[in-house]
């Protein structure tokens, strides 16, 4: 199985995490799609929620800049918003929450130190108190097993955030793929190189996607998301989170 992929490994500074590049065979009639992924590990680096608070009069122009204010090593768009730049579910952004919980989707979140992802009905909104909380979805994988019924006929950008279920995470950007054909590709024994994915969440996709990370060089590789986004996910070192 591995022999399909091809892994390129970019070194980044120290305790960061590693740019990873392969092929996925989730591009229509299984042609390989390029991800591009940033592995990390939660003992060294940890996940901050920034919110830009609307579409128009943003503090910073795109996902590169706020990446950059942050001090991150890498950083992802986020979850849904309207179109009046709402967001779609609850945002907690360092402990400030904006929007309503809803009972459907999925929930990113870091509490204690601790992050982890779960079903939005089985999250309980009012017992838990995160500092950094992102409601989007749909969830790919739950325990390792491809959620069903996820849509299969639309080609899109799309963005993940993924986990073994431990101490190892990604965030990736697949150029072009349907929701069904990630799950079911990403739950075969080597799809992604670094660990199996024991839970993988899409976050917003299509025009939304985009990536950004820190070379070690101090250049930065940018997959420029399309339009402009509600909120971002960043991965900075734990003792900035």
């Amino acid at each position: 199985m591995r022999s399909l992929f091809l892994s390129l490994v970019l070194a980044l500074p120290a305790l960061a995490g590693e740019h990873q590049r392969f092929l996925l065979p989730v591009g229509p009639a299984g042609r390989p799609s390029t991800v591009h992924a940033y592995l990390f590990n939660s003992g060294r680096e940890t996940i901050r929620i920034v919110d830009q608070g609307g579409l128009s009069h943003q503090a910073q122009p795109d996902l590169g800049a706020v990446a950059l204010e942050a001090g991150a090593n890498a950083a992802i768009n986020g979850g849904p918003f309207t179109p009046e730049g709402e967001p779609i579910g609850l945002t907690i952004a360092d402990g400030r929450a904006v929007g309503s919980p809803l009972n459907t989707g999925a929930v990113l979140w870091v509490e204690n130190g601790k992050a982890g992802m779960s079903p939005a009905p089985s999250y309980d909104f009012k017992a838990n108190h995160p500092s950094q909380l992102l409601q989007a979805g749909p969830l790919l994988i739950v325990e390792g097993a491809a959620v069903e019924g996820l849509d299969a006929s639309r080609y899109h950008r799309r963005s993940l955030i993924l986990t073994d279920g431990a101490d190892l995470w990604a965030i990736a950007y697949v150029p072009g793929a349907t929701l069904e054909g990630l799950a079911k590709t990403l739950t075969k024994p080597g799809a992604f190189p670094a660990f199996r994915p024991k839970t993988v969440l899409a976050l917003d996709g299509g025009s939304s996607s985009g990536l950004w990370l820190r070379r070690e060089s101090g250049q930065q590789f940018y997959l420029r998301e399309i339009s402009k986004i509600r909120n971002c996910l960043v991965i900075v070192p734990r003792n900035q989170g």
